[in-house]
């Protein structure tokens, strides 16, 4: 009766050793498993990271618009005016002689300037007493002035009181201080000519 018992019991004892065995080690691999995911290694101090770029919104390169073409100034868009530092001098008082020359236009204009390009006299009952050009050879060159709708451009000359009565260009002209009397003084630019302004010298 034992010997066909026994082996069925050993047989039961095995198979329940086995389960065990089985469940041990599957929890075991669980526990493994789980240890591993929730491990996180440590940065290694030398690691790279790839560095961020910004893209700017704006265009690194200035667009850089074309010049505006100006009109030239003509007669029609251009005033003159002219005036001195006083109605009345001194015989042998130096006048200063301002010259203002403004853009009339509704728009921007191109003017030539040069000192040759300008011309101051002094006239007395009509004839002409002294010229700026007399036995003076100024420089022979323009530049381009640019002037805004209202803008000016101003220019002084000083006459010292003396006469020049010698044709225009003729070098070391005579002179005479001390004119006397009312007198006129001119000024023109090109084909322009401002008003007279009328002085007294005593």
């Amino acid at each position: 009766m034992s010997r066909s018992i026994r082996p069925t019991v050993d047989t039961l004892e095995e198979r329940a050793m086995l389960s065990t065995v089985a469940a041990i080690h599957a929890s075991l691999v669980h526990s493994r498993a789980t240890a591993h995911v929730a491990h996180t290694p440590a940065r290694h101090p030398f690691h790279l990271t790839s560095p961020t770029v910004t893209i700017p919104k704006e265009p690194l390169i200035p667009i850089v618009k074309p010049p505006t073409q100006v009109a030239p100034a003509t007669t029609s868009n251009l005033s003159m005016t002219l005036k001195t530092d006083k109605s009345s001098y001194k015989a042998g008082e130096p006048v200063l002689i301002t010259l203002k020359i403004t853009n009339t236009a509704s728009h921007a204009v191109q003017i030539a300037d040069g000192p040759s390009l300008y011309d101051y006299s002094v006239t007395q009952n009509g004839t002409k007493v002294w010229d700026s050009r007399v036995g003076v050879a100024f420089p022979m060159f323009v530049v381009l002035e640019t002037l805004k709708p209202g803008d000016s451009l101003i220019k002084t000359y000083q006459w010292n009181d003396q006469t020049s009565t010698d044709p225009v260009g003729t070098p070391n002209p005579p002179t005479t201080p001390q004119v006397v009397g009312t007198l006129q003084v001119h000024a023109s630019f090109g084909q322009l000519a401002a008003p007279a302004v009328t002085i007294t010298v005593r």
